[in-house]
């Protein structure tokens, strides 16, 4: 006796939602990619190391920093070491949000090491933006990792770009995870 398909396709379906629905929430968006690049690791997921912290005033509320999370493990492209580096962005959405779009308000400079395909560089730091005394709109985070030619710290031969979608928003002790951006204020 031949089995009606209808039932196995909602089968299929029905386990394809209780797997979507466990698996972790999708982390940073790897936004371009050029050139040769190695590998690296991003902190930026919904249920651990977030991309970005947000902290906010005491009192006030207003946003007055946020915290970049340097990218790990990010190895040369060669057997022999070569200069490796990182920088982040601040983009803002100004009001009405949603209106204009994000634009980069902060070039970071960027922070270099040495690696190679075997060890990565391990001198990268977590690093800040500081908010203007009245902040508005919506933040949120892109890094750029550089890899460079042998015996070079400026000639780029790859390049990735990231923007971080997890937020922990951060005040008087207390927090809250955000998705895509930092407000303005708590």
């Amino acid at each position: 006796m031949r089995r009606p398909v209808r039932p196995m396709a909602a089968l299929a379906g029905a386990m394809l939602a209780v797997v979507m629905a466990a698996s972790p929430a999708t982390a940073y968006v790897v936004v371009s990619q050029s050139g040769n690049i190695s590998d690296y690791e991003i902190g930026d997921e919904q249920n651990g190391m977030r991309g970005a912290n947000c902290l906010y005033e005491t009192g006030s509320f207003d946003l007055d920093r946020i915290t970049i999370r340097a990218p790990r493990n990010v190895h040369g492209d060669y057997s022999s070491k070569t200069w490796v580096g990182w920088r982040f962005y601040v983009q803002r959405d100004a009001h009405p949000v949603g209106t204009g779009g994000y634009s980069t308000i902060y070039t970071s400079s960027i922070q270099k090491d040495r690696a190679d395909n075997a060890i990565p560089a391990d001198d990268f730091t977590r690093r800040a933006w500081f908010a203007s005394e009245n902040p508005s709109g919506r933040y949120r985070v892109m890094i750029r990792i550089y890899w460079y030619a042998p015996g070079s710290q400026t000639n780029v031969q790859g390049t990735v770009l990231i923007r971080y979608e997890w937020y922990k928003a951060k005040w008087s002790g207390n927090f809250y995870v955000n998705q895509n951006w930092c407000n303005e204020d708590y």
